[in-house]
This record gives structure tokens, sequence and C-alpha cells, in this order.
């Protein structure tokens, strides 16, 4: 039995203006948000087409909503990060489902009941030999590649899109020639908040977003095609923050590039008018971001060495953004990079030094 989205729905349109109120999240939605994980864990995605329209597709209208809900519009209604978190995870389950293999566990009876009436050493629990004959393993289909690009190409690209508004509103602070305290970095007019603090709120939100929605598919998404002249683009890019410069990067022309795999497996893509693939995508508008806003923290952290703001923890990083989570972000897009998924490299090798 399907959760029935007609109750959510109602929730949500009760609701209506009050899934925020106060800064604080309506306790029903994040209830209801785990509920809607949990299906979405649990469906299989060869039967995509017998639930999408009477689950899939309610299910990505409301995320839709909370999305523009926790991105904020104007003063009046705030960014919310916790509302960003929640919904992008619901959502980066669906998608981690539609695109990479998944397991049938639906053929097993873990209590083995049939065999309790005929078998006098009856055992309540199948073996895993017996199991295994059951389970089926599913791989992307036609159907679950299409529905992930209509999801992605609704939420993920507009995403990269604003993070590159924001990238180009924080780049005009770097042609600045005044560089005093009033013109410390900082994003109205990407945002659509004039407080800093909610300026902050929207970036770790939007960033949050992005990581999300780009670990749930980088299991099943087709590798960069990493080639010396990416090296290049990298160098011209990173004049501070340094990433993916290390000598490991220059790799000869018989590394395992991209063009060189050719495995039996579906690979999922998205690529943009000009060929460049997903993960590229991601990268590139990452790395110009981190590049950025790495060359901020360089100008203007340097005049706050010996003042107030600097003893009491104020830096560009700090001021729109949470350094611990732009760790994480930076992370997630060096896993795009490196051709890597969320959970292949250990977050504790990338002890990176951020300034200050």
């Amino acid at each position: 039995m399907w959760l029935d989205t007609d109750d959510f729905n109602e929730l949500f349109h009760i609701l209506d203006n009050a899934v925020v109120h106060n800064g604080k999240v309506e306790p029903r939605i994040i209830t209801s948000l785990y509920v809607l994980t949990i299906f979405i864990v649990v469906f299989v995605p060869a039967r995509v087409k017998e639930v999408e329209n009477d689950f899939i597709n309610p299910v990505i209208e409301i995320l839709f909503e909370l999305l523009t809900i926790s991105l904020g519009s104007g003063d009046e209604n705030p960014p919310s990060i916790k509302l960003a978190y929640y919904a992008s995870i619901c959502l980066s389950g669906l998608l981690y489902r539609l695109v990479t293999f998944s397991v049938d566990f639906g053929g097993v009876d873990l209590y083995n009941s049939t065999a309790f009436a005929t078998d006098p050493l009856w055992t309540p629990f199948v073996g895993y030999r017996k199991a295994r004959e059951y389970v089926k393993w599913i791989r992307p289909t036609e159907e679950t590649f299409a529905l992930a690009k209509r999801i992605l190409q609704r939420f993920l690209l507009p995403l990269l899109k604003k993070l590159s508004d924001v990238t180009d509103e924080l780049d005009a602070f770097l042609v600045a020639s005044d560089s005093n305290k009033s013109d410390f970095p900082q994003i109205p007019r990407a945002s659509g908040q004039s407080k800093v603090a909610h300026q902050q709120e929207y970036l770790i939100s939007l960033t949050n977003w992005i990581m999300q929605l780009s670990c749930a598919i980088f299991e099943g998404l087709k590798p960069r095609d990493i080639c010396h002249e990416d090296v290049d683009y990298v160098k011209k890019i990173c004049s501070e923050l340094e990433l993916l410069r290390h000598e490991a990067v220059a790799c000869p022309e018989s590394s395992l590039a991209a063009r060189t795999i050719e495995l039996d497996i579906p690979l999922f893509d998205l690529p943009s008018e000009d060929g460049s693939s997903l993960r590229d995508q991601i990268f590139r508008c990452g790395l110009r971001f981190l590049d950025v806003m790495a060359k901020l923290s360089v100008k203007f952290d340097a005049q706050t060495v010996e003042t107030e703001a600097r003893s009491s923890g104020q830096s560009v990083i700090g001021n729109l953004h949470s350094q611990y989570k732009f760790k994480i972000f930076l992370l997630n897009i060096s896993n795009a990079g490196f051709n890597h998924t969320e959970y292949s490299l250990d977050q504790e090798d990338f002890n990176f030094a951020i300034h200050p």
C-alpha cells in the first residue's frame, strides 16, 4: 500500500504560508517528509509507471514548493536551512533509486511462513542461499532515467544557475578597487534578502540542495573525462583554492578517463548544450564559486586580522556560510571532479585549510 499523498497535500495547503513560522519548520511537515522518505526507499524503480501519477508526481510538486519556501522570498519570508535539509534528503532518496542499481526483495518470504505447516524443522528465517535465489537486481531503465532527468531539469539545473548568480555577485567585490568595511561581500541581489543573516541562510540552503541532489546521483552518474585540458582549466581558475592542482591530476593519456571506460552498466547523464556532462557542470559551477570565495577570503579577511571582528570569528566564509558546511560542500565538489561517490572517500582525509 502506497502512502496517500492526498493527506500530505491537504496538510501542506492547510498550513499555507505557515510551513515556516518565526524561523521554525512546522513539525508535521518534517514528520511527513520522514514518512515520504521511507516509502521512497522501499519503492521498486522497475514499477515506476505504476506509481508515477499517484505517488511520485504529487511528491515532486510538494518538494518543489518546499524548495521555493526553503530559499525564501524577500525579508518577510526568510530562507529555512532546516526545511532545505529535510526536503532535499527526501528528493535525493528518490533520485538515488532512479539512477542506481537496486535490489527487489518482493519475492522473499523472510519468515518462511509457507513451510510452517509442512516442515518439522521449520525455522522462522530463510537461509542466505535460498533467499538469494529470490532476490532480483533492478537495473536503471529508460523510464527511470527519463524521470530523473525531468526532476534534475526542474531542481538541480536551476539551483546551479542560482549558484552562478551568487558567484557573479560576489565576483564584483574582487574587481572593486575600494574594499573598506562597508563593502564586506554580500549577496542581496542573488538571495533576495537584505539582511546578512538571511543571505547566509539562503546560501547554506542553496548549497545544501545542490550537495544532496548531486550526492544522490554520483553513484550512477557518467564519469567526467579527466584530461590534460582539465588541468589547465583548473590552474586558470584556482589561483587561491589550490583544489585539484595536485600533480596526480596531471594523469597520462593511458589513465582511466571516461572515454576509456566500457562497462555493461547504464550510466546516467544530462549533458548541456555544449556537450558538458552533468558531473562536469556540477564540478565547474561549484569550483568557480569556491574559487571566488577563496579569493574574497584572501582579500577581505586580511583587513580584520587585528580587529574586533576578527577576534570574534568574522570572516568572508563565516559571514556568508557555515565553515563546517562549507567544508562538506568543498568535499562534494571534489567528489564531482575526481569521479567519486559520496561514500568513496573518508571525510577525515579532507582536512581542508579554510581561511582564516
